[in-house]
């Protein structure tokens, strides 16, 4: 009984360190909601989404009959003969992940879901939209973007002390001082 009792405040204690901050920005998360918010992100939706877009590929494939009279394919699952067979599967698949990007938008699997909705696009054959998905993706997340991102952000907070710094030296100044007069 005691260890659940301990194993209790414990993750109790947790969840309440994990909480206390006095100021956030919007992307500016716990560690322990950083961590929510990757595994629900990895192991709900994109999982989910990634065994989808597999099994159609594996689907679109087993459809290709090989022609050694033909140049044969790179890849079979792109000669399909019926790519729309398994739309309802990718369409599921581009759901799901477009689910995870709307909930758990500060995850690092972001970028890996719409990687994965481009795919299953372009799998469809839907190659307009998968264009526009996977330009956006590179235009979002390039290590270019993101590392102006992150030094933007990094800007930003040494300014906020500066100005708690300044704040606490005008308030110095215009308390009066008590200095005890000597007779």
């Amino acid at each position: 009984m005691k260890t659940y009792t301990r194993i209790l405040l414990i993750a109790a204690l947790f969840v309440g360190l994990g909480g206390c901050k006095t100021q956030k920005s919007r992307n500016d998360i716990s560690p322990l909601a950083q961590f929510y918010q990757n595994t629900t992100a990895e192991f709900n939706g994109y999982y989910n989404a990634n065994v989808l877009v597999n099994e159609s590929m594996t689907a679109l494939g087993g459809q290709y009959q090989d022609n050694f009279n033909q140049l044969l394919p790179i890849y079979k699952y792109r000669a399909a003969d019926n790519p729309q067979a398994v739309a309802a599967q990718l369409d599921d698949a581009i759901k799901r992940v477009s689910v995870v990007v709307a909930l758990h938008r500060v995850s690092h699997w972001t970028d890996d879901c719409y990687l994965l909705a481009g795919k299953a696009q372009y799998l469809k054959q839907d190659f307009e939209t998968a264009e526009e998905t996977l330009e956006y993706m590179v235009k979002e997340f390039s290590p270019s973007a993101t590392s102006k991102k992150k030094a933007a952000v990094k800007k930003k907070k040494p300014v906020k002390k500066k100005d708690k710094k300044v704040k606490k030296k005008k308030k110095k100044k215009s308390k009066p001082s008590k200095k005890k007069k000597k007779k």
